[in-house]
């Protein structure tokens, strides 16, 4: 994908644009797509005519104004309602060609010594192990969809916190 940036009114936005040798994944599942590089990757994909996107979110307003053609309602601290979101949308669609895991979560200001257990676990809950029971639950679809020949991919967006430290951040 060849991408150009525009931050207009202090919002960056990308628009993207196939190069004709690459054919579009025809059905696409992205998390955390409400907002940031999650609403502007929808967003993109949309525009590049992706026969089917799914977004799976905790925010049921947000998705239903969100660009998609389907959408499933699902906190990702919550594993089984994550699987069962992943089996409606890929059924829903009629299978799943590539799965996006881009939500995460990253508390601003808390520190190891003021982190509590509780804090520290919802942090790993969704940064560690929502993108593992994600990608448990769309392997099925993703076996399917290589069968049939549609070089099936998976995406994990992480963030700069995974590379570069800063203070009062936990990773």
């Amino acid at each position: 994908m060849h991408a150009a940036l525009d931050r207009g009114a202090g919002n960056a936005r990308v628009n993207y644009a196939l190069p004709a040798s690459r054919s579009l994944p025809r059905r696409v599942v992205l998390t955390g797509a409400t907002s940031g590089i999650g609403a502007a990757t929808a967003a993109a994909l949309m525009n590049c005519g992706v026969e089917a996107l799914g977004l799976l979110g905790r925010n049921e307003s947000a998705l239903r104004t969100a660009p998609c053609t389907h959408f499933a309602v699902a906190d990702l601290y919550d594993h089984g309602a994550t699987q069962r979101a992943i089996s409606t949308l890929g059924t829903a669609m009629g299978g799943i060609d590539v799965l996006i895991s881009n939500a995460g979560q990253m508390t601003a200001g808390l520190s190891a010594e003021g982190c509590s257990l509780q804090d520290w676990e919802a942090e790993i809950k969704v940064n560690l192990h929502a993108p593992f029971v994600l990608l448990q639950a769309a392997l099925p679809f993703l076996k399917r969809s290589a069968a049939a020949g549609r070089g099936p991919a998976v995406v994990f967006v992480s963030s700069i916190c995974s590379s570069v430290a800063f203070e009062n951040l936990l990773p």
